[in-house]
């Protein structure tokens, strides 16, 4: 497997000397002030060179760096290079989702004893940012939005880079039932990335469940006749495209695997 997609560009050359070598005096004029243009017009094109490609030695993220940025406030303590996304008033850590949008009276026999799925809940990704600045809450945070490469430890070239979704969701239903849920999604706090999707399995007779995310601490419990979860869930955001470094981009497919799966 390729270590590295890409390669630095060359300088550009108009081959121009700085005046025109004309003897016609009338036409020498005319001819000087199109080198001008065209000497000024290579120096723009070295400006937009030196943002826009590669330079020899510099590494993926110095070659392909965030060019749309803005700062806005964070609500949350935010690292640098934290997932993030936006939500009333200011940032979050994590990735913006949609709602849930599937009745889970008809999945909830997916779900019971396990996590379910992104396709369970019927959530997918709306919105990510990369924080390329530390801040507290309150405090102002740089937003970059994609395409942009960092450099990620561990990550190997053609990877999938996963983050977690900025709300968790949480359920309820009465105990020993398929009865109806109670949705809300708190704010889970986690910008981190990870290299890999959190998947387990769980077995029964004649097949297994294929079940995505993790719990949050405490989940799922029984209380007062009624059974509660509390699921987080992870969502593609970036390739590997050099050993070492992740281009972070607005959109990334991966479908979860399939729920049920008989053998």
């Amino acid at each position: 497997m390729a270590t590295q997609i890409g390669q630095a560009g060359s300088d550009l050359n108009l081959r121009l000397g700085l005046s025109p070598t004309l003897q016609d005096p009338k036409y020498a004029t005319e001819f000087q002030l199109i080198y001008n243009a065209l000497h000024l017009l290579g120096e723009y094109m070295d400006v937009l060179r030196a943002n826009l490609e590669s330079s020899p030695g510099q590494t993926p993220s110095e070659s392909v760096r965030f060019r749309r940025t803005f700062w806005a406030p964070a609500l949350q303590t935010i690292v640098a290079g934290s997932i993030i996304s936006p939500i009333a008033g200011g940032y979050v850590n994590g990735v913006l989702s949609t709602e849930v949008s599937i009745n889970p009276n008809i999945h909830v026999a997916d779900t019971i004893g396990g996590t379910g799925s992104r396709t369970t809940w019927g959530i997918t990704t709306r919105f990510f940012a990369i924080a390329l600045t530390a801040a507290a809450p309150g405090e102002l945070v740089q937003v970059g939005i994609g395409p942009g490469i960092t450099q990620i430890t561990g990550a190997k070239c053609g990877q999938l880079i996963w983050g977690v979704d900025s709300r968790s969701v949480l359920s309820r239903r009465e105990a020993n039932t398929a009865g109806h849920y109670i949705f809300g999604r708190p704010l889970l706090g986690n910008g981190g990335v990870y290299l890999d999707n959190i998947t387990h399995i769980h077995y029964f007779t004649g097949g297994y469940s294929n079940y995505e995310g993790y719990y949050n601490p405490g989940y799922p419990n029984n209380s007062d006749g009624y059974y509660y979860s509390s699921v987080n869930f992870l969502y593609p955001v970036g390739v590997c495209v050099a050993d070492g470094y992740v281009l972070f981009k607005d959109f990334v497919r991966s479908d979860s695997l399939p729920i049920n799966v008989f053998t």
